[in-house]
């Protein structure tokens, strides 16, 4: 029974002129498709492939939206009333760009996407690391808190692609973040109805849902992000970012540890990230217990390892130059977030807090409409 699937699903894939299952879903991203990007993503980053990787799980992202989208640009509506006001329809010439766009099947059209991108906007996508599994628990049972993959692009004609993974928490108190938040939506529909007419009731609950909501983003900073909350700052300005460079290499230089391209980008992350506005003691010790702990992280390594103490130390002497980065205006950062998570109150984040930032259902998209404004401008 095993050979005659094998043998149908090659005569499948052959007619559909594809290889692999991985192909296919490249070619016709899909709902049905999303593991299997995953997984492939995954096999890229362990490879050291952080383009592909980023390739592979931007084809998870909002699929059921790419295909109406292409629907639509292949067969333009040119009939029905209802559209009378909504102007020209676009002839299927003027919209080439557009569904190449929808159609980035490999990791070059990918990273073709950033590079038409402004260069000061920095693109942070975040992946669950298993869909899947949500099909197989029993109903009516919240799912618990993923592990995500982090993407941060930098875009622009040279574009740089930092992929990072990241646990899920392993602290049973704050697995059912999206559980929480679900609960916390749910209760707000009820005050606003329930309490119309009992304003001291309506404030006392009010107050217990913002402080619920406070505690679910604490959890999300500390033990689910926690030091990779770096990765969702925007880019520097140029004559910043020559800075951060500059001193990474003097950093390296001297505690002569070495590091890859991508371990590179990410150190620059943390030695760079913003402050609080507010700074107090034992926030600084926190802060400095993350940064330390970034590291060990960074190179695989025990925080008291040698190699991080080293790495650390060199840190350390840069702080007057690493403190003026970290204060230093960011760049719009647009949000691209699976559909599991894209309930939850990122922007809520103290990270995100001081710096432009809005949400955009997936890369593809954020090209489009970025192609189609600047066509109406001109």
């Amino acid at each position: 029974m095993a050979t005659s699937v094998e043998a149908l699903t090659n005569t499948i894939l052959a007619k559909m002129g594809a290889s692999s299952l991985a192909e296919v879903a490249a070619t016709l991203p899909s709902a049905l498709t999303t593991d299997v990007n995953i997984m492939a993503a995954k096999k890229e980053l362990e490879e050291g492939a952080v383009d592909a990787a980023f390739h592979h799980l931007s084809l998870s992202h909002s699929t059921l939206l790419h295909h109406r989208m292409a629907m639509r640009l292949h067969k333009p509506n040119h009939g029905n009333k209802g559209d009378e006001d909504c102007g020209e329809v676009m002839s299927p010439d003027s919209l080439t760009d557009e569904k190449i766009t929808l159609a980035a099947t490999n990791v070059d059209e990918t990273m073709s996407l950033l590079q038409k991108l402004p260069s000061e906007w920095t693109v942070v996508q975040i992946t669950t690391q298993s869909v899947g599994e949500c099909n197989f628990q029993k109903i009516g049972a919240h799912p618990s808190t993923p592990g995500l993959y982090i993407s941060r692009c930098t875009c622009g004609l040279q574009p740089v692609v930092t992929v990072q993974a990241v646990a899920a928490p392993k602290d049973k108190g704050v697995r059912g973040i999206r559980q929480e938040v679900e609960l916390i939506k749910e209760e707000n529909k009820i005050i606003n109805k329930d309490y119309r007419d009992q304003q001291q009731k309506y404030f006392t609950k009010r107050e217990e849902l913002n402080n619920r909501l406070k505690c679910v983003v604490r959890s999300m900073e500390v033990a689910w992000l926690r030091h990779w909350c770096c990765l969702l700052v925007g880019s520097l300005d140029a004559r910043d970012q020559c800075l951060l460079e500059e001193t990474t290499a003097r950093i390296l230089a001297d505690c002569k540890v070495p590091l890859t391209d991508t371990q590179k980008q990410l150190l620059q992350c943390i030695i760079s990230c913003p402050l609080p506005s507010e700074k107090k003691s034992r926030l600084e010790l926190d802060i400095a217990i993350n940064v330390r702990a970034s590291v060990a992280s960074l190179l695989s390594a025990s925080v008291k390892s040698q190699c991080v103490k080293h790495l650390y130390a060199a840190i350390q002497k840069e702080e007057a130059t690493l403190e003026r980065l970290q204060r230093a205006q960011r760049n719009p950062v647009i949000l691209v977030l699976d559909k599991s998570i894209v309930s939850l109150p990122w922007e809520m984040m103290w990270i995100l807090r001081d710096q432009p930032v809005t949400r955009m259902p997936s890369l593809r998209m954020l090209l489009l409409l970025y192609q189609v404004f600047w066509s109406w401008l001109r």
